[in-house]
């Protein structure tokens, strides 16, 4: 579906400027412009939270991960209703990880996770939890960018007292942490000789 292009000078469809957003979208540096109108045609318009969150998740399929950021930096100041803020919190997440802001990243995480006692109803599906990038992506940090296999062990063990995984899958990214860690070992060996 083709929307009809409002205001020439704005680039924005009317159903975008009707948003309330205009004054967000001037802001906007020119190659974010560029970015957005990329995805404009496939956003959702019917409020400006689904907006955001439509082309976050949009910029983030794209690898465009300043772009997320930018909608996302936005986004979390709206009002919004848990679910949506947690929704927005997790699209950052990977865009922090892939622009390499690790410290943003393990922020957004353990914000995501501060909020799963709110949002826990509303995201699980069949009583478990889904793969939701704040567990995994904390996890990606302490033990793929800082290394820190025993912290990695007692954050599984402590998603898993919270009932944020299952326990065979404990089991299993324990072990696969366990492998990592002796092949990161290995690693280390044979690269010094």
């Amino acid at each position: 579906m083709t929307l009809p292009m409002g205001n020439e000078e704005c680039g924005l469809p009317e159903r975008a400027l009707a948003l309330g957003i205009g004054d967000w979208y001037a802001a906007l540096d020119s190659r974010d412009k560029v970015r957005l109108k990329k995805h404009l045609q496939n956003a959702d318009m019917t409020s400006k939270v689904s907006f955001f969150m439509s082309l976050m998740r949009l910029s983030n399929q794209d690898s465009n991960y300043k772009l997320t950021k930018a909608l996302g930096e936005h986004a979390i100041g709206l009002e919004l209703s848990d679910v949506d803020r947690f929704n927005v919190n997790e699209n950052l997440i990977e865009a922090y990880y892939n622009l390499a802001d690790y410290d943003r990243c393990m922020a957004c995480c353990d914000a995501g996770l501060g909020m799963m006692d709110s949002v826990r109803g509303s995201i699980s599906l069949n009583g478990a939890i889904p793969n939701i990038l704040c567990r995994n992506y904390k996890i990606n940090v302490i033990v793929g960018i800082y290394g820190d296999y025993d912290r990695g062990f007692l954050t599984l063990n402590e998603f898993y007292s919270k009932g944020l995984i299952a326990e065979d899958e404990l089991e299993h990214r324990m072990q696969s942490l366990k492998i990592h860690k002796l092949q990161r070992l290995f690693d280390g060996i044979y690269s010094k000789s």
